[in-house]
């Protein structure tokens, strides 16, 4: 009876020293858990969203001059003076009776073409070119409104001016986000950040970002 009891105090006292050296290589483990955990938090590489890369491959052979821009820096600078300057009374345009917002949509005819060329890496400035593609489009689509009821077998839409709807508020709208892109990224790119914003580029963290992407996706 005695040896039985001495057998079963033996027992108890191993289990509960192995149950003690697993609690220990529990606790040893959770450790070593955390300290991984932090080790990885520690090297973890903060991604700049703000960097970015100017990756137009446009080659002019040597000796030979573009009258066009050929780089990311200075397509945005012509964009942003073409946009932001407005069409002086006497120009042709104005004495021909069209509006600005005809001289917009001209230049926004332009904008998939330059930006098959003009080509750019990065978080911020990728939405940002992304944003213009879609604004130069909306552009597109509502002049083609203002002379939609206009005689399709007109050779020339544009001798009827006199007859095209006004510019629509879309239009307007369309136009004034895209300036203001423009301008946002001039001084993001080529003025060091220095500078009044209007707070529509990512590339400056505009406040008012949102409010731009909201109007790209309400279709009317």
């Amino acid at each position: 009876m005695k040896k039985i009891l001495f057998i079963i105090a033996i027992i108890v006292i191993f289990g509960g020293f192995a149950t003690g050296c697993n609690l220990i290589k529990d606790d040893n483990e959770q450790e070593k858990t955390l300290t991984s955990s932090n080790k990885t938090t520690n090297n973890e590489k903060v991604v700049d969203e703000k960097a970015w890369k100017d990756i137009t491959k446009l080659k002019i052979p040597e000796g030979e001059k573009s009258d066009y821009p050929t780089n990311a820096k200075d397509w945005i600078a012509s964009e942003n003076l073409i946009f932001n300057e407005e069409p002086v009374q006497d120009s042709k345009l104005i004495q021909a009776g069209f509006d600005k917002y005809y001289h917009y949509y001209l230049e926004a005819i332009t904008i998939p073409s330059d930006l098959a060329i003009i080509k750019v890496k990065g978080i911020s400035i990728e939405k940002d070119f992304a944003n213009i593609e879609q604004l130069s489009s909306i552009i597109q689509e509502e002049h083609d409104k203002r002379t939609e009821h206009i005689d399709p077998n007109r050779s020339d839409k544009r001798e009827a001016n006199a007859e095209w709807k006004a510019p629509s508020e879309r239009l307007v709208k369309a136009s004034d986000f895209l300036k203001q892109l423009f301008y946002d990224l001039d001084i993001a790119i080529n003025k060091d950040g220095k500078g009044e914003l209007y707070g529509v580029a990512h590339q400056v963290d505009g406040q008012n970002v949102d409010e731009l992407e909201v109007f790209i996706q309400d279709e009317e």
